[in-house]
């Protein structure tokens, strides 16, 4: 038992490392959680992002302490916010093993800006295994480079302050530097649904709202590429049948009517029970990600409501 449980971390792991090679843009996020109870822990997230702005990678709490634990997390960042979900441990410190691990997952973070540092705050949800709640409150991150940006910049302004004479620079001078971006940045301004569950089980049902009559949908496995197979429904009537794989499979899926019932449904658990994906939907308005595991003809659904999009501008 002890060797396969040994292997099966092995192979999700290795999984999860290749899912991680596949995004492009790297970023360090850094900050605190602080629970409800009164107790607070630092927290550091390092992940890739691709051009939609969905991301994997590793939250490390308390990286520092006792209860230093990394776990795997997914979720989606645009340019006014930030949402993530904790899915699987990987290494922990934590040696009572009557400790439950609570996997975090976030609403909106929402980004805010205070002086030179723009970070994003926002509330959690920590669920056990077992779908259990066992911790809320708050949680801040801030981009590590704009930390150390301000601390760059604090000691450029304190040796201007020391050689302005002899280099005739003011400290003013400085707020006339150009900013350095990215010209390969993207814009991202989708909002973000949340799941109503870190992890979607069977007979579990999403509702979302959403404002196009066309939905990009796209599935792959989320862990190890083991032949898992799926049969995707619309309304009742199959859509596709299709079998797993890392890199994925994408489709439009047509929002006629008021009301679409998507219901997937595990055909095969592959050779690592149980079926195990990512279902990430989008158009040019939303973008929704969540993780479904399943056993054999096991199913969930996922219930899109249309509505009409207001026009703010």
């Amino acid at each position: 038992m002890l060797c396969y449980e040994f292997m099966k971390k092995v192979l999700i792991l290795f999984a999860f490392l290749i899912s991680i090679s596949t995004f492009g843009q790297k970023n360090e996020l850094v900050g605190i959680i602080k629970q409800n109870s009164g107790q607070s822990f630092l927290i550091r997230m390092d992940f890739f992002t691709d051009s939609l702005g969905a991301f994997s990678g590793t939250t490390t709490v308390d990286p520092f302490g006792p209860y230093k634990t990394i776990t795997s997390v997914q979720g989606i960042m645009q340019d006014d916010e930030l949402m993530f979900t904790e899915i699987g441990n990987l290494e922990t410190s934590i040696e009572d093993t009557s400790q439950r691990y609570c996997f975090i997952q976030t609403n909106e973070l929402v980004a805010m800006e205070k002086g030179d540092i723009t970070y994003y705050k926002g509330t959690y949800t920590g669920y056990d295994l077992n779908g259990i709640v066992c911790s809320k409150g708050e949680i801040q991150l801030s981009p590590k480079s704009s930390l150390k940006s301000k601390a760059v910049k604090k000691k450029v302004r304190s040796n201007v302050k020391n050689d302005s004479r002899s280099k005739g620079l003011t400290v003013n001078s400085l707020e006339t530097l150009p900013e350095t971006r990215s010209k390969q940045e993207i814009k991202r301004k989708r909002k973000i649904l949340k799941s109503s569950e870190p992890i979607l089980f069977h007979q579990t049902t999403e509702y979302l709202d959403w404002y196009s009559e066309s939905i990009r949908i796209h599935l792959k496995d989320s862990y190890d590429e083991d032949k898992d197979s799926i049969a995707v429904l619309r309304n009742g009537e199959l859509l596709s049948k299709m079998e797993l794989s890392k890199k994925g499979d994408s489709f439009n899926l047509n929002v006629d009517g008021d009301k679409v019932v998507l219901r997937i449904m595990a055909l095969d658990e592959g050779f690592s029970p149980p079926t195990t994906l990512e279902i990430m939907m989008y158009d040019e308005h939303c973008i929704y990600r969540s993780s479904i595991r399943l056993e054999q003809y096991q199913w969930t659904e996922i219930v899109l409501t249309k509505k009409i999009k207001i026009d703010k501008s």
